[in-house]
């Protein structure tokens, strides 16, 4: 079974339409319908697209024969939400800050 099969049996299933995949996964309908026709391994959508399944990405490729194999649901609060979204901006202080020192 390739991996546009195990993304079809997977979404069918959890109950999906496609589009509803597409939206969860927050993928272009008509990237997920290419790579459901292709299977592209080298999918950089892999990851949100097996989160939206609950699956892993060793599952989509075919590595794994379980589905739900250590796959675990992770939801933030509100505010870690907010913390990963600063976090770029607070690396970018950090690696001021750092240069800053390095010259004094």
């Amino acid at each position: 079974m390739g991996l546009g099969d195990r993304i079809e049996e997977r979404r069918a299933e959890l109950g999906l339409t496609k589009a509803e995949l597409a939206r969860r996964a927050e993928v272009p309908q008509t990237t997920l319908s290419s790579i459901v026709a292709r299977g592209s391994r080298s999918s950089p959508h892999l990851v949100r697209l097996a989160r939206a399944l609950e699956t892993t990405p060793a599952y989509l490729l075919g590595e794994s024969n379980d589905p739900v194999h250590e796959f675990e649901v992770y939801q933030l609060t509100r505010e870690e939400r907010e913390l990963v979204k600063l976090a770029p901006w607070w690396i970018a202080t950090l690696r001021c800050e750092l240069r800053f020192d390095q010259r004094a």
